[in-house]
């Protein structure tokens, strides 16, 4: 069963509500003109940001402007806001930027005659069909570790696996005190040199109807925000138990997940998240 996320391509990427969090975070707002002018002017250079977050969070946030909405500053207040006032019909702009119009590929063209054609059979389902993002955000949460690759400026590949975690769009790990051959680590030269960055989690089983596998492809760079470290590893010593005595000191990782993709064999769903 092949598994798609409709929001896959960074351009079109919709912003969620830790988005918004972590755009209040960044300073006191006085106002929208203020955050506003911020994302024209530095929102698409932020690498915790995608494009299509960035181009929605300045349509929303313009629209609650020019209708005199109260500031908010309270982040999931102003996520409400901003969500809340779309209008219901509207959809993302999917059209290549270089593709023609409609209208011009139709003009001076007769129109088509319609002949009569007999009704045809319905196609039998089949097991393929596509699942709820949330289902993969369970799979990927769930999981114990993850294989992370990243490539280096000489084009070589350095795949190693990594505990970690998935906050938002973002999946995070820390380098620990496990024994490793040298602290000059291939991974965080790579993240420097390239950010090209993905992770592939999986599960194996000898009955291979229960196989699936989920792979997330994005830009990566080293925490340097205090605040967004500190984040980070308390989530990883939630998840890891082994974490609580000696939580990882060493640099923590960061990879924008900007592409989901997705196999399964099983018809079946696994439990969406909570």
């Amino acid at each position: 069963m092949k598994i798609h996320d409709p929001a896959s391509q960074a351009k079109e990427k919709d912003y969620d509500v830790t988005d918004v969090e972590r755009l209040m975070g960044k300073r006191e707002w006085k106002d929208y003109d203020e955050v506003i002018k911020w994302l024209e002017k530095e929102g698409d250079a932020d690498r915790r940001f995608t494009p299509g977050e960035v181009r929605h969070m300045i349509d929303d946030l313009s629209r609650l402007r020019d209708a005199k909405k109260p500031f908010p500053h309270d982040p999931e207040k102003l996520y409400s806001a901003m969500k809340s006032g779309r209008c219901p019909s509207a959809r993302p702009w999917r059209r290549a930027a270089d593709a023609p119009p409609r209208a011009h590929l139709d003009a001076g063209r007769a129109p088509e005659r319609q002949s009569p054609m007999p009704a045809l059979p319905r196609p039998a389902p089949t097991s393929v069909r596509p699942v709820p993002a949330n289902e993969l955000r369970h799979r990927v949460r769930s999981a114990r570790t993850a294989r992370l690759a990243t490539v280096g400026s000489d084009g070589r590949p350095h795949l190693v696996a990594v505990c970690f975690v998935l906050l938002g769009d973002i999946v995070y790990h820390a380098v620990d005190e496990k024994p490793k051959r040298h602290r000059r680590l291939r991974r965080l030269e790579n993240i420097r040199a390239t950010g090209q960055a993905c992770l592939l989690i999986d599960e194996y089983d000898e009955d291979w109807s229960k196989l699936w596998w989920v792979r997330l492809d994005g830009h990566g760079w080293l925490v340097d925000d205090r605040a967004e470290e500190a984040a980070a590893r308390a989530a990883l010593v939630t998840k890891y138990p082994q974490y609580a005595e000696r939580p990882p000191g060493g640099p923590v990782v960061a990879v924008r997940v900007t592409r989901w993709s997705a196999w399964s064999a099983a018809e079946g769903t696994v439990a969406p998240a909570g």
